[in-house]
């Protein structure tokens, strides 16, 4: 797995939230200019990603996106979010998941075919 240092840190924000506003931007600091998304925008969708669900659900903390990565770190209703640039390498590994469990999935979809097909007989 690549290991992440402060140059990989391209922003970092701060985001609460207010029982009639909903989710709030609380701060927001910019490392690297190059960095061009609008955390207005995305902000009820980054707070749903790290905080919704019920309280016992598991939540990520770490999310990859096509062109940077999120890091979640939530505090009661708030959560501090770290946005890592793109990590070509991180991407690579991920792309290569897929491979590792191939065979996998397709013997569980072929076990499960050949189940309902046993299951069927027997009702007939």
């Amino acid at each position: 797995m690549p290991k992440f240092s402060e140059k990989d840190v391209v922003a970092v924000a701060k985001i609460g939230f207010d029982a009639i506003e909903g989710p709030v931007l609380k701060e927001f600091r910019k490392l690297d200019e190059k960095f061009n998304v609008d955390i207005e925008k995305l902000l009820v969708i980054i707070y749903l990603w790290f905080m919704g669900g019920s309280g016992d659900s598991p939540r990520p903390r770490f999310i990859v996106l096509d062109d940077f990565s999120i890091a979640a770190f939530p505090d009661g209703t708030d959560v501090t979010c770290i946005f890592v640039r793109k990590d070509e390498e991180l991407l690579k590994q991920i792309s290569s998941l897929p491979e590792l469990v191939k065979g996998t999935t397709e013997k569980t979809t072929s076990e499960r075919k050949r189940k309902r097909r046993k299951r069927r007989r027997r009702r007939r």
